[in-house]
């Protein structure tokens, strides 16, 4: 053992059972509430349940309906901070759709990998996300003005319907995964800084390649170039249409 480290039993003895739950849950949310109540919405098994921790003490079981989206709401007694968590069957969540707009809520996703069962997420949010998406995603949308998230990485190789619009997200990857059959791709406003040609090349190529399919209109903004777009990525552009058989390729600003 280090020298100095605590042990196992220093550990339980400093932290309870609950304490250490916490520390450890996949999904936390730390909650900013003045006066909205905040709603949390998802979907689970009818076989599975999971325990809502809702910070001020409260907590509560809830069993699974499938395919019916359950919404739970808070009820904080005052202005203040809290943190929300969930445990029990947390990996069997399909569906998490968080649209509360009048408080700031800060997620920590560096567990989300954990949630292999999760196909659907939608964000309509004051929120600050750090780290990567589930990889089982196949349904994306971050929505918002203050939806605040930075990402470099590939997107979950799955997704069926993309949609990033918001001036705070900044996902300057340039892979959106390899085998879904894409039936909605808005990319409206989903970076900072504007993308170049080489990177909107490197893009469209990537989406040229891929196994999945694509669907007849494609929108691509935050392009720098997009008034007056170089050879290059008109070629490129020509050769995704040909491809995956698109009737519009819209690169907008």
């Amino acid at each position: 053992m280090i020298k100095g480290a605590l042990s196992e039993t220093d550990i339980k003895g400093v932290l309870s059972e609950t304490n250490i739950e916490e520390l450890l849950a996949i999904i936390a949310l730390t909650i900013d509430y003045t006066a909205t109540q905040f709603d949390f919405k998802f979907k689970l098994p009818s076989t599975k349940s999971v325990i809502l921790h809702w910070g001020d003490g409260m907590s509560e079981e809830v069993v699974g309906e499938d395919g019916t989206e359950i919404t739970k709401t808070s009820s904080y007694a005052g202005a203040g901070e809290y943190r929300f968590w969930l445990s029990g069957d947390v990996t069997e969540i399909t569906y998490i759709y968080l649209y509360n707009i009048l408080m700031d809520i800060t997620c920590d996703m560096s567990r989300w990998s954990a949630l292999t069962s999760l196909t659907d997420l939608t964000i309509l949010n004051t929120i600050t996300l750090s780290g990567a998406l589930p990889v089982s995603l196949t349904y994306l949308h971050l929505d918002g003005d203050n939806v605040n998230w930075t990402y470099s990485g590939a997107l979950p190789t799955g997704i069926v319907s993309l949609r990033f619009n918001g001036p705070n997200i900044n996902w300057t990857g340039l892979d959106i995964g390899d085998t879904g059959d894409i039936d909605y791709f808005g990319l409206l406003n989903y970076r900072i800084a504007k993308m170049s040609s080489s990177d909107m090349i490197t893009l469209l190529t990537q989406m040229t390649g891929r196994t999945g399919s694509l669907p007849a209109t494609v929108t691509i903004n935050d392009f720098q170039d997009y008034a007056a777009p170089p050879s290059e990525v008109t070629d490129a552009v020509a050769a995704l249409k040909a491809a995956k058989s698109i009737t519009s390729v819209s690169l907008g600003a």
